[in-house]
Formats: structure tokens, C-alpha cells, sequence
């Protein structure tokens, strides 16, 4: 039975009239279900495509992946499209469908329709000024990232499933930014979720400033570091998430930076989570955005992975990255925001001297010409390198 009426005499037929043949449209649906889940925005161009084609079967295509393939992201981009779309009955659908999926689908679905509105539009000007800044170092320096880690570890990014990876929606940081140059899937979903999922020791579980949980649900998160899972935290979760979940280890100093830029003075030389994080012959600068939170050590089984004197000197305390161990698990902290929105580094560093530092691959030769500075490229390549680091080694410890 279709989903709706035929339109009566005198009134507009409904949206979405089936505009190609049939054949045309079987040739749509099965390019978008071939399509690379990890490219969104080749799903969304599939989706609009055979929503325009033929609303009936783009309908049919959702309730068969709720059915079948709930935590699919074709489901969740198609869901998405669908609920912001100006077809009533796809949007009727969509509230059905969205009563019974996983609650991990749901939060796709919110982060991808965020994406779209605010993101994209409300934002669209403010954004455009920090894109326009890093988006090209990033994207110069993440295929580079990704051959490095793939010869040093054997481990492509295909081997990554795709739940291993959990990422809570902050306010502020956007981790997940960096995880799709890396082109390693993820799962979002909000703080206030975690006490429903059944979190696993091989996971790593990412949050984003702030951080924001219950008390119960902070229990949780400790449960998940105890039983071997990874955690990694950005700014202002220092306060929110380690100090109550993990009290005695670290702690906030009390003193807020300002927007500001300290050169890093020293890199842990022996942890295999700060390997190739260097660039030879360049000073990493950390970008500390306004009231961002100095980390006090405490407990001296925190190593400290990287370290500046003038954070210490400005602010107090000389710790940039920290980690320790819980139970069989591991904790990783970071000042500041992980997803780097501007560099300010030595701006007389050139583009072909950081090429040159990492091995002239032929990979970066674009950057050069594309007016990215050197020290954009060596912020964007430590940044991307780090997270990496942490994430294929809790990947090995945990014998994926």
C-alpha cells in the first residue's frame, strides 16, 4: 500500500513526484547503498537523489535498514534528510522509525541535522574563518598520517569496525573533526546516554568539552576505564569528568587561560603515544583557547606526555597531555580543545620546510601552493599524529 493518497482534483499533488523511470531508480538505490558509508556527503547526495526519483521506495529503503541495519549511517543520514525535508509523510515516517532504533542512530541523526542548520548555516560565517585557516593543513597532512601509521602498525583505517570509537556531542570541542580526517568511524551520541550502552574494554570513548555528566552516569565512565576501556577528555571535562570520576589523580588549578599560544618545551621521547608527534627542526605551539583549564598533577603515576615551561610560567602548571592508568584501562587528558581552529605559530615558517622535515612526500606537495603556512602545517600533522598514536595503541593493547 503507498504511503499516500493519490491527490484529489483541485489540490497540489504532494512533494517528491517520482520524476525518472523505474530503471533509473533501481539504478539510484543500489549506487547509494554501494556508497562508502564514511562519506556523508556522498549520502546525502544518494539520498536526495532517490527521495527526488521515487519517495515511495526512499521510504521503503528506510524502514528496511531499521529493520535490518539500524546503526547503519545510511540509515541515519537518510533519516536525517528526511525529517528536515518538507515531505509530511516521510516525516511521519521518520518519528515511527526514530521510537525504535538504537539510541546511537538517534544521536546520529541529531548530530547529522545540527550539522546541517547550524553548522552550516547560523554559523556558516563564523566557521568559514577558522576552516578557511586549518581545514587545508589538515587535509595536507592526514593522508600522510595515515600511510605512517599503516606501515608502522600493519593496521589500515578499514580495520577499524566502526563501534570501537565512541564520541560524546560537546558543546565546544569537536574531536570527531579530526577523526573523519583520519577517516576512522566513530558513533556520537550524547553524555547523557552512556549509563544505556553496553561499553566494551576494546572501545575508546571521547569526550568533548564539557563533559557534562550524573553522578551515575560518571560511575559508569569509571566502570568502563576499570574493566580496560580508553578515555580521552578535552578542557573543561578535567573538572566536570576526571576529578569527580577519578578523584585524587588530576585536578584544575583555578587559573583560566586566556586565548593564547605557548610553544610545547618538551615531548615525552620514550611513550609510544607521543611517537612522530614531533616535527624535526619545528616547535609544536598549542593553541589555548579563552578559559581554558590548567591541568594540576597529583598522583605521581600520571605521566605527563607533553609539557610547555611557558604554559607553567603564564599559567602555573606545565602539563599540556597527561595519562594514567585505572584498573586495566587508561586516561588521557588535553588542555585546550583538541580540534585546532587556528594556529598562531612561527608564521616565517614555510610550507616546504615542513614538507621537507616530514620526508617531501609527494602526498603534501599540494600544500605548498595552497598558501598553508608551516606552521599551520606542523599544528594540524602533531595534532592529527597524537590522536592517532593514542588510538591505534589502545587498539593493540587491547589485542583487536
Amino acid at each position: 500500500m503507498p504511503d499516500s493518497p493519490a491527490p484529489s482534483p483541485g489540490h497540489a499533488p504532494p512533494p517528491f513526484e517520482p520524476t525518472v523511470p523505474r530503471g533509473v531508480q533501481q539504478d539510484l538505490l543500489e549506487r547509494l547503498l554501494a556508497t562508502r558509508t564514511r562519506d556523508l556527503a556522498a549520502l546525502e547526495a544518494g539520498h536526495r537523489e532517490l527521495l527526488a526519483a521515487s519517495p515511495d521506495l526512499h521510504r521503503r529503503l528506510l524502514r528496511w535498514l531499521a529493520a535490518h541495519e539500524p546503526e547503519s549511517p545510511i540509515l541515519s543520514v537518510g533519516l536525517a534528510l528526511v525529517a528536515t525535508s518538507g515531505d509530511p509523510v516521510g516525516r511521519q515516517l521518520v518519528t515511527r522509525l526514530i521510537e525504535e532504533l538504537p539510541i546511537t542512530t538517534v544521536a546520529d541523526v541529531v548530530d547529522y541535522i545540527q550539522g546541517w542548520y547550524v553548522d552550516r548555516l547560523h554559523l556558516k560565517q563564523a566557521r568559514k574563518r577558522f576552516q578557511d585557516e586549518m581545514t587545508q593543513a589538515y587535509t595536507a597532512t592526514a593522508n600522510l598520517v595515515r600511510e605512517t601509521m599503516q606501515e608502522q602498525t600493519g593496521v589500515t583505517t578499514q580495520d577499524f569496525r566502526g563501534g570501537e570509537i565512541l564520541v560524546t556531542l560537546g558543546q565546544y570541542d569537536k574531536v570527531q573533526q579530526v577523526l573523519d580526517y583520519l577517516q576512522l568511524p566513530y558513533q556520537t551520541l550524547p553524555c547523557g546516554v552512556i549509563d544505556e550502552l553496553p561499553l566494551r574494554a576494546d572501545q575508546v570513548l571521547i569526550i568533548n568539552c564539557p563533559g557534562q555528566f550524573a553522578a551515575d552516569e560518571l560511575e559508569v565512565v569509571r566502570r568502563f576505564v576499570a574493566n580496560g576501556g580508553t578515555l580521552i577528555t578535552t578542557d573543561w571535562a578535567l573538572q566536570t569528568t576526571l576529578q569527580p570520576a577519578f578523584p585524587g589523580t588530576v585536578e584544575y588549578n583555578g587559573r583560566s587561560t586566556s586565548d593564547d599560544v605557548v610553544p610545547v618545551s618538551w615531548v615525552d621521547p620514550d611513550s609510544p603515544y607521543t611517537r612522530g608527534v614531533e616535527v624535526p627542526g619545528q616547535t609544536i605551539s598549542w593553541w589555548l583557547e579563552g578559559s581554558s583549564y590548567p591541568i594540576r598533577v597529583l598522583d605521581p603515576r600520571v605521566s605527563v606526555l607533553v609539557r610547555s615551561a611557558e604554559m607553567k610560567r603564564k599559567y602555573g602548571e606545565d602539563a599540556l597531555v597527561v595519562t594514567f592508568g585505572y584498573g586495566e584501562g587508561r586516561v588521557f587528558h588535553l588542555t585546550s580543545h583538541y580540534y585546532l581552529q587556528r594556529s598562531q605559530g612561527d608564521k616565517s615558517v614555510k610550507a616546504e620546510e615542513v614538507v621537507h622535515s616530514l620526508g617531501g612526500k609527494a602526498i603534501m606537495d599540494e600544500a605548498i601552493t595552497s598558501g598553508v603556512s608551516g606552521s599551520q602545517l606542523s599544528a594540524a600533522y602533531s595534532s592529527l599524529r597524537l590522536l592517532a598514536n593514542i588510538l591505534y595503541e589502545s587498539r593493540r593493547q587491547c589485542g583487536v
